[in-house]
């Protein structure tokens, strides 16, 4: 049980790492403190999940009704917003702990209430296109049922605004 409970606070440490480090990585001013604070930030979270990787990190806990979000092209500065349903698929009930995602543009929005076994929560995720491009989001969630994380995805291309005439 204490390595369960060590484990988990372990977890938890590297997820409060990562927020912090994608919150500094979507500002656009850098010092190099910053850039090798970022560095060992990075090497800390790859530890738990990889956020660049395109694979999707699954357990037998939780499990979400679609996992890689395709958003084709969105106009730069417009938001989109998605629901990604998960099932608790355990036979004990599980509590969502924590949602990192990948940078500042995107933001998840869920039910702190424990989610019973055969249950599902819902995830509402608005991205902003801020920069324009291809874009990956990985959206990492931590529960009360494993100590490493789960994840989904959502990527696209941020064409430029329209140009009115």
């Amino acid at each position: 049980k204490n390595y369960k409970y060590y484990t988990l606070k372990a977890v938890r440490f590297i997820v409060v790492f990562a927020v912090c480090l994608f919150a500094v990585s979507c500002s656009k001013k850098r010092t190099t403190v910053d850039d090798s604070l970022m560095r060992a930030n990075a090497e800390a979270l790859e530890q738990s999940v990889d956020v660049n990787d395109k694979n999707i990190d699954t357990d037998k806990y939780l499990q979400f009704d679609k996992t890689e979000i395709k958003f084709g092209d969105i106009e730069l500065g417009q938001t989109r917003k998605i629901k990604v349903t998960a099932k608790n698929i355990s036979d004990a009930p599980l509590v969502i702990l924590n949602v990192v995602t990948s940078c500042s543009c995107t933001k998840v929005v869920y039910s702190k209430k424990p989610i019973a076994t055969g249950e599902s929560i819902d995830f509402e995720v608005s991205f902003t296109a801020e920069t324009e491009g291809v874009f990956f989001k990985k959206i990492i969630v931590s529960h009360s049922g494993k100590s490493r994380p789960v994840s989904f995805s959502i990527e696209g291309f941020v064409k430029p605004r329209k140009k009115q005439e």
